[in-house]
């Protein structure tokens, strides 16, 4: 991958937990594996028992094949294998891992730890942004559903409001009031709007000492 597509796509590793804990011991960035990883390309693992036996046997002549048969229905088959699978292992070229050059110093690595970070903490707000959208979509949703109840029937979220008002608490309060701002949206004509009104005065005279009642009544508008 290109070393500057790489950046642009913010490639993030997850890292083992021994590394992480290597990396805090030295107090050293975690993000420096993933700006050493750019540009190298990917280790390939060696393949599984399996591929091993399959190259092995299309190397081995037909001859070959019907004594290895032979042996395995004639003696030991235990001996037999354990000879096989040393065979097949001694076959294998041995596993090494690919070294690349040096083409950045500490420095450079730093300054590339910046810019995935940068792009890290992007992505991060993106999500976060979108989950405040859905969250705020869903709550609307929630909000109409329930002015078209109270548009049917205003006298249970009259009683509601008060009860939560009796209830005490800041979250109570701004409860009460929401519901009363939303009474006050959902009710049409001038008339009976100010049903939501009366009650939050009504409210506000009921309970002359709860300053953060009053508060939240007055920062929905329900109250001058």
């Amino acid at each position: 991958m290109p070393y500057s597509a790489a950046l642009d796509r913010g490639r993030l590793t997850t890292i083992p937990y021994e590394t992480a804990a290597l990396l805090a011991f030295f107090k050293a960035d975690r993000l420096l594996v993933d700006a050493a990883a750019i540009d190298i390309p990917t280790f390939n693992a060696q393949g599984t028992q399996y591929d091993s036996i399959k190259t092995w046997m299309a190397g081995i002549a037909g001859s070959r094949r019907n004594e290895i048969i032979q042996r395995l229905l004639s003696k030991n088959q235990a001996a037999v294998k354990a000879e096989l699978l040393s065979e097949i292992c001694a076959s294998q070229p041995a596993a090494t891992w690919p070294v690349e050059p040096a083409t950045r110093n500490a420095g450079q690595l730093l300054k590339t730890c910046d810019v995935l970070r940068q792009r890290k903490n992007e992505i991060l707000k993106k999500k976060a942004a979108a989950k405040v959208k859905r969250e705020a979509e869903n709550a609307e949703k929630l909000r109409q559903a329930r002015m078209i109840e109270m548009r049917s029937d205003s006298e249970p979220w009259l009683k509601k409001a008060s009860k939560l008002a009796e209830e005490r608490g800041t979250d109570k309060y701004r409860d009460a009031a929401s519901i009363l701002a939303d009474l006050r949206d959902a009710l049409g004509g001038e008339r009976r709007k100010k049903i939501a009104r009366y009650h939050a005065a009504h409210l506000a005279k009921t309970f002359p000492t709860l300053t953060m009642l009053k508060s939240s009544l007055r920062k929905f508008g329900l109250l001058d």
